[in-house]
């Protein structure tokens, strides 16, 4: 119930990350994404969808940039933080659009 896409125009990465949130809760029950999108913007997408499952979706909207780089335990490039942090923006904008309908 929760939708949000976003893409890369320099790169031409696309992502669409899509959470299960209960209602009654606010709890999310499951995560996942679906991507046309470079190796570091997938590792990315999926340990956020890890991340993410069993947690509130405020705890969700609060995950940073940083600290979902930091979940890829590899040197990201600053020309590749774009890529990394393309499904938190995804992710937020589903988040932002959820709470506002």
């Amino acid at each position: 119930n929760v939708r949000g896409e976003r893409a890369n125009a320099l790169c031409g990465d696309r992502v669409r990350v899509e959470l299960l949130v209960d209602a009654a809760t606010d709890v999310v029950r499951d995560a996942g994404f679906v991507g046309d999108a470079c190796a570091v913007c997938v590792a990315a997408a999926s340990l956020l969808a890890e991340r993410v499952v069993g947690g509130t979706l405020d705890a969700a909207a609060r995950i940073s940039a940083d600290e979902l780089t930091a979940l890829l335990d590899a040197p990201i490039p600053d020309a590749r933080r774009a890529c990394a942090r393309l499904p938190l923006d995804a992710m937020r904008a589903g988040i932002a659009e959820y709470r506002a309908s």
